[in-house]
C-alpha cells in the first residue's frame, strides 16, 4: 500500500493530465528495483504491464534500457530483527516506529538503517 502510495504521490500531475499512464509509471518506478523485492512487487508489476497489453489504447510502456530515468528508491529495508508488526512513520520520514515480537517499540532512523531506542516496559492504561 505505501509504494503504491508514494508512486502516485509522485506521478500526481502525470496522471491527472492522463489516467491511462498509471500503468506505465508503475512500470518505470519498479522495474529498477524489481529484483531487490520480487516476492513483494512482483504481482504488481506483472498486473501494470498486463494492462499495458490488454488496454484498447495506446499505452507507452517503458522497458527499454535506453531510458535512463532512474526514480530515487522509495522502499527501503531496515534490520529489525525481533520483527515487525506494525509500523508508523514520524512526521518528516526520519524515523519510523516498530512494535515488536516481545510486546516493545523499536525507534529506527530510516536514512542510516540503525536502530535508535527501544522503549521496554508496560504501561497500563486505565
Amino acid at each position: 500500500v505505501l509504494l503504491v502510495q508514494a508512486t502516485i504521490k509522485n506521478v500526481t500531475n502525470i496522471i491527472l493530465n492522463n489516467p491511462m499512464l498509471f500503468a506505465g509509471e508503475i512500470i518505470l518506478r519498479l522495474k529498477n528495483i524489481k529484483h531487490r523485492y520480487s516476492e513483494h512487487i512482483e504481482s504488481l508489476y506483472s498486473q501494470a504491464y498486463e494492462w499495458c497489453e490488454l488496454c484498447g489504447a495506446s499505452v507507452f510502456v517503458p522497458l527499454s534500457s535506453w531510458l535512463s530515468t532512474i526514480p530515487p528508491m522509495i522502499i527501503t529495508v531496515l534490520p529489525c530483527t525481533d520483527g515487525a508488526f506494525k509500523i508508523a512513520p514520524t512526521t518528516f520520514n526520519q524515523h519510523v516506529f516498530c512494535t515488536t515480537r516481545h510486546n516493545e517499540i523499536a525507534m529506527y532512523h530510516i536514512p542510516s538503517k540503525k536502530l535508535v531506542k527501544k522503549f521496554t516496559g508496560m504501561i497500563i492504561l486505565k
